[in-house]
C-alpha cells in the first residue's frame, strides 16, 4: 500500500487507481497498475510504503501475545519512505495542469 504525505498541509492520502490529492491540492497521485504509482507535488511530497503482508499479519495477530508473552496491543509493520532516486515502483511526474473549474 502506498500513502502520499504532503508536507505543505500534512495530509496523508492513500493512493488508488483514481487520482487523489491532498487537502491543499498541492500533491497528488495514483496507481498506474497494481504495483506502480505516479505522484506529483512540491519537493516536500513523500510516498510512504506499507508492506501489505506485514499489515495483514499485524491485524490478524491483534490480541495475541508477542514472542515474549506480552499482550502489548501493538503489532509492528514494515514501512518505508520512498526516496525518489531509489523509488522503483513510484515515479514523480510534473504537476498536472489544473482544470478551469478548480
Amino acid at each position: 500500500m502506498k500513502l502520499l504525505l504532503c508536507r505543505n498541509c500534512w495530509d496523508v492520502v492513500k493512493l488508488q487507481k483514481e487520482t487523489r490529492s491532498c487537502k491543499c491540492g498541492e500533491s497528488g497521485g495514483r496507481y498506474t497498475d497494481n504495483l506502480n504509482a505516479e505522484y506529483w507535488g512540491a519537493d516536500e511530497t513523500y510516498i510512504i510504503g506499507l508492506d501489505n503482508r506485514s499489515l495483514i499479519r499485524a491485524i490478524q495477530n491483534e490480541g495475541f501475545p508477542d514472542p515474549y508473552g506480552v499482550y502489548s496491543g501493538r503489532n509492528n509493520i514494515n514501512a518505508w519512505v520512498v526516496i525518489e532516486d531509489h523509488a522503483g515502483t513510484c515515479h514523480r511526474i510534473p504537476l498536472p495542469p489544473r482544470s478551469p473549474d478548480g
